[in-house]
């Protein structure tokens, strides 16, 4: 099973296309975990009528991405653990592409997404590293997707649409709360690698994100 954690601040208006792709994804097999992070605009109300099967943590005040996430991951049960940003849309067989990949390559602890903008250009084919430290989403910017349709491994995952191993956060720990809302996937991908487990681009699962 998959647990699909999505922090969630006054996302009211993205909430529809993000958890809408979630009920219509071809992989059936997985849970949804809202964590709210005190939201003022009606979020949980919204999701309570109109996705009851969605499970929710809410707070009384923003804990921040890292935060969010570790007590979405903490409320989880699944096998796989998929970290999904508010503002996006999924292609229907996003999920099963990533379960498909973790599946036949069990040398990878993550998972990378094909993350698009909605004008078409590319937000990120995986993540790198520079020398000076700093994390970068692959392709961002490019204006053809089709430059990074070849499956291969990267440094890392931009943790608005990735999948990582259950197990990839009993060896290495949960995000660092230290990094409020940048740079913990940076952070995460580095420790990953450096206990051995690589990541994986799968562009066929493909997400669009705002």
């Amino acid at each position: 099973m998959v647990s699909v954690i999505v922090p969630n601040m006054n996302g009211r208006s993205y909430l529809p296309d993000c958890l809408g792709s979630l009920s219509r994804q071809s992989y059936k097999d997985f849970e949804v975990i809202v964590v709210d992070n005190g939201s003022s605009d009606g979020s949980g109300e919204f999701i309570k009528k109109s996705f009851p099967g969605v499970k929710v943590v809410s707070f009384s005040g923003s804990l921040g991405f890292s935060r969010a996430v570790n007590a979405g991951i903490r409320e989880s049960e699944g096998e796989y653990i998929s970290l999904l940003n508010t503002d996006t849309l999924l292609e229907d067989n996003w999920l099963a592409e990533l379960v498909g990949a973790a599946e036949l390559h069990p040398e990878s602890g993550f998972f990378a997404s094909k993350i698009l903008r909605f004008d078409g250009t590319v937000d990120s084919a995986g993540d790198g590293i520079g020398r000076d430290g700093l994390g970068f989403n692959i392709g961002s910017g490019e204006s053809s997707s089709l430059n990074f349709n070849n499956q291969g491994y990267c440094f890392g995952a931009c943790a608005a649409a990735a999948l990582y191993r259950r197990g990839l956060f009993e060896d290495i720990g949960l995000f660092d709360e230290d990094f409020g809302n940048i740079f913990e996937d940076t952070d995460i991908s580095f420790r990953a690698q450096l206990a051995g487990r690589k990541c994986l681009y799968a562009p066929a699962a493909v997400v669009y994100h705002h």
